[in-house]
């Protein structure tokens, strides 16, 4: 997944575009998500600190595998990414005011976020976490489009086929569930 993204000197460019674009329209927040490596996050603080965006909070949140591995999709520590990046806002002087997964599997989050609180805890960034409710785990999905089946049926799902309806979608109860996990294990901003 890695290598099919770009290097952050090439993404800094389109990454200046888009937040010239989100500064003109007035935006609220900077909600940088679903992003599978940390060079993503780090071509886009660089964007921000290249702009007038000084004042407007930041959020970063990352894709991890649907597993418990605490990986982005590329592979890369999702420890490590986020210390990277609270390091790197800090450094910039941005308002990084949240960190987080997202569009993974509930318990896969559940996880990650046992990783992560110890990093924000006491600093004043907020954790977010807001997954996926399809059985399907993202993971199998992107296998299935690339035709690599092998890699479909190593994919470890963690969440409970229990707690999916007979069309694949996750119950609303659980995903209650795992959103009072969540906020037990710090998450303060929660989504679905």
């Amino acid at each position: 997944f890695g290598d099919q993204v770009p290097t952050i000197e090439d993404m800094i460019p389109e990454y200046v575009m888009i937040v010239s674009t989100l500064i003109d329209c007035k935006v609220d927040i900077f909600l940088c998500e679903t992003l599978s490596t940390c060079r993503e996050a780090i071509a886009i603080l660089r964007a921000l600190s290249q702009s007038n965006s000084r004042n407007i909070p930041i959020w970063v949140s990352y894709t991890i595998k649907d597993d418990i591995s605490n990986e982005l999709r590329s592979g890369d520590s999702l420890m490590d990414a986020c210390s990277q990046i609270i390091k790197l806002a800090s450094s910039l002087k941005l308002p990084l005011e949240a960190i987080g997964v997202n569009c993974s599997s509930p318990s896969a989050i559940s996880k990650a976020l046992l990783c992560i609180s110890p990093l924000v805890s006491g600093s004043g960034l907020k954790l977010c976490a807001y997954g996926n409710c399809f059985q399907t785990t993202t993971s199998e999905w992107m296998a299935s489009l690339n035709g690599d089946n092998d890699k479909q049926k190593e994919s470890k799902r963690v969440t409970s086929a229990e707690e999916y309806d007979h069309n694949g979608y996750l119950l609303p109860e659980a995903y209650a569930r795992y959103a009072r996990e969540w906020a037990a294990l710090g998450a303060q901003i929660i989504g679905g």
